[in-house]
């Protein structure tokens, strides 16, 4: 029971409920901004659950990781529209689409640095 909330619940909440207030601020404020900031705090979310050393730090970082991610999407696309022509921009959503998907296909291969290096190393590189 405790990886199913560290997998689904712990991150998933959070994430939902940040991307409603990440779209808001994504209109409001810089988005390239709210982007780095994004990635920054879940870079250093993953690299807190490798470095955590109860369950429940792994859960904090894990919340915080989900909040943080919800900041990526809303912000990508308003970018992605500001940048790129109206006759393109089917196209390159497409494209930041189908790299979240990609992305997340490519974290199962975590599996493999998590049989030789545990999840504490693997958190590490990924980090």
């Amino acid at each position: 029971s405790q990886y199913g909330l560290l997998a689904s619940t712990a991150f998933t909440f959070l994430f939902a409920f940040s991307s409603l207030i990440a779209g808001s601020l994504a209109d409001k404020y810089d988005r390239k901004l709210l982007t780095l900031s994004s990635c920054l705090v879940w870079t250093l979310a993953t690299l807190a659950q490798s470095q955590a050393q109860t369950y429940d730090e792994v859960l904090i970082a894990r919340v915080v990781m989900g909040g943080a991610c919800a900041f990526a999407a809303p912000a990508a696309y308003t970018l992605i529209a500001d940048k790129i022509s109206k006759d393109k921009l089917a196209f390159a959503n497409s494209l930041y689409g189908s790299g979240v998907y990609l992305g997340g296909a490519l974290a199962s291969l975590s599996l493999l640095l998590d049989n030789n290096m545990g999840w504490r190393g693997t958190l590490g590189v990924i980090g």
